[in-house]
């Protein structure tokens, strides 16, 4: 199921020695003697669901009602429940279940992670702490001596990120009015790894057009990340006009009932989730199963809440 808590299958297929189910979401036991040639290529998180050929689409304001956030739990309930653990017990000391410990996955932030991603039409999403943390780990993605460009009205947490710590770390920024091609494209070179807008912009609401900067990025090799938290997914699917990621501050709109602070990356590229899962449980930035529960909540009345906003 592409709605599954995890794209591996239960517990007593994948510990056993024999081989498992045929198929690319099948994933070997992670075994491991205790000798390992390479430390960081033992996986520490669990799969991430991806939507690349979603036989079934299902429209976004149908979606966040009836989205089935667990069909492997064992009784199958409508709504998704609370997995509120840190730990989970192994199938034996020498393989992996689906999960281990919540910091590096856990079902309740699956089924978020797999609504949102769906919503996006991403490959892959990641729940994470707050909006900061999202775009936190988002530069992470970057080295030293890569250069960013960002739209010159901006989010003043995102300001203070850009120029207060990536400038620390070697990373060069600029702003540039990204509602004009021309003066982006005069900024863009090949050392550009990444173009970060905003559309609507907070606080100005300048528009940028998604399509026509992507084009520009792709010539030049560069990353285009959309925070598209003004809009939602119910209005805008960045990663359709093609952008590579998309992040939303998940406490607004997604979550619309002021009581969560959580924030989100959509990726349309395997590589990319894999990146950014790495980050998110190295760096210890996931959203807790509690807070994932409460945004689950939150999203089923967005469409609605999105359009009686814009009727008033």
């Amino acid at each position: 199921s592409l709605d599954s808590s995890t794209s591996r299958p239960p517990a007593a297929e994948w510990a056993s020695e024999a081989g498992g189910p045929a198929g690319p979401d099948w994933t070997p036991p992670h075994t491991f003697s205790a000798l390992v040639a390479n430390y960081n290529e033992i996986p520490t998180f669990p799969e991430r669901p991806h939507f690349d050929a979603d036989p079934n689409p299902i429209h976004p304001r149908t979606l966040v009602v009836s989205f089935d956030g667990c069909p492997n739990d064992p009784y199958h309930p409508a709504a998704m429940p609370l997995y509120q653990t840190a730990t989970f017990v192994q199938p034996s000391s020498a393989a992996f279940g689906p999960y281990d410990y919540t910091r590096s996955g856990n079902p309740t932030r699956t089924a978020l992670e797999t609504l949102v991603g769906k919503l996006e039409g991403a490959h892959s999403a990641f729940a994470f702490t707050s909006g900061m943390s999202a775009l936190t780990t988002l530069l992470h993605l970057l080295k030293c001596g890569d250069e960013v460009i960002a739209c010159a009205d901006l989010y003043g947490g995102m300001h203070r990120l850009l120029t207060q710590v990536c400038d620390r770390a070697g990373i060069k920024v600029r702003f540039v009015d990204t509602t004009r091609l021309t003066k982006l494209e005069a900024e863009l070179s090949a050392n550009v790894a990444l173009v970060h807008i905003e559309t609507p912009s907070n606080p100005l609401m300048r528009i940028s057009d998604v399509r026509a900067i992507a084009a520009l990025c792709g010539r030049y090799g560069a990353l285009l990340s959309v925070d598209s938290t003004m809009m939602s997914p119910v209005l805008m699917r960045p990663l359709r006009l093609g952008a590579d990621v998309v992040m939303h501050s998940a406490t607004k709109f997604l979550n619309g009932h002021s009581d969560v602070m959580a924030g989100v990356l959509c990726v349309r590229s395997a590589e990319l989730a894999r990146r950014i899962a790495f980050l998110q449980n190295a760096e210890g930035t996931a959203l807790a199963p509690f807070d994932c529960w409460l945004l689950l909540r939150g999203l089923k009345t967005m469409a609605l809440r999105v359009e009686r906003q814009q009727q008033n």
